[in-house]
């Protein structure tokens, strides 16, 4: 019996292990990769020929608090031309993101989905647009716009630029009978907020200890 005991360590680390191998092979499968030190000038780069609209960045640390909290990598949120809330992808009171997708690639029909947010559309927006640094033309937002589609992205996440967003871009290229202003809000460690002696914390799969 003391024999068998002496291995049971042993095998709490081998399952450990096992299990930290399949997340990150999970996460790769996703698109998922570690976090890197970002600037401006690699952000914007990348976004040119691989994000879809306005791209946003957070100013400092106190945006970033607001952003990760009301808004993190992943997120989406539509609105009106007036800023009302049509619909988000809060796991608790909002639709799923590709819900919402095949809403907009429906002729915008979005009888199907459920609207349940407690955010003012208003007031966040006015609260994001003072939190961020936009990259590349300058904009507002008016009622010459029928609607505002808001989404999280980073560049460690590939799913977050090149699966839903492109699908609403590629239906609005063949349909513009409708206005609408994209916002792309980056969630990446850029060096215009984040410490330079900081160290970028790893995904939870990548993290052993």
């Amino acid at each position: 019996m003391r024999n068998k005991l002496i291995y049971l360590p042993l095998i709490a680390v081998v399952l450990f292990v096992l299990y930290k191998l399949y997340k990150k092979a999970q996460y790769d499968s996703m698109g998922y990769k570690q976090p890197q030190r970002e600037s401006i000038i690699s952000i914007t780069t990348f976004a040119k020929d691989s994000v879809f609209g306005h791209v946003l960045i957070p100013k400092d640390t106190g945006a970033v608090n607001f952003i990760n909290h009301a808004f993190p990598d992943g997120s989406c949120l539509l609105l009106d031309g007036n800023e009302n809330i049509i619909s988000n992808n809060d796991a608790k009171v909002g639709n799923c993101y590709n819900n919402i997708v095949k809403a907009i690639c429906n002729d915008f029909n979005f009888s199907k989905l459920k609207k349940g947010h407690y955010v003012n559309g208003k007031v966040f927006i006015d609260s994001l647009l003072k939190s961020c640094i936009v990259i590349g033309d300058s904009f507002h937002i008016d009622r010459k716009y029928d609607y505002v589609f808001v989404y999280g992205w980073a560049k460690y996440d590939v799913t977050s630029t090149s699966e839903h967003p492109f699908t609403i871009k590629k239906y609005l290229e063949s349909h513009t009978n409708k206005k609408v202003m994209v916002l792309a809000v980056n969630n990446d460690y850029v060096d215009n907020w984040f410490d330079k002696n900081a160290v970028i914390p790893p995904l939870e799969p990548f993290k052993w200890f």
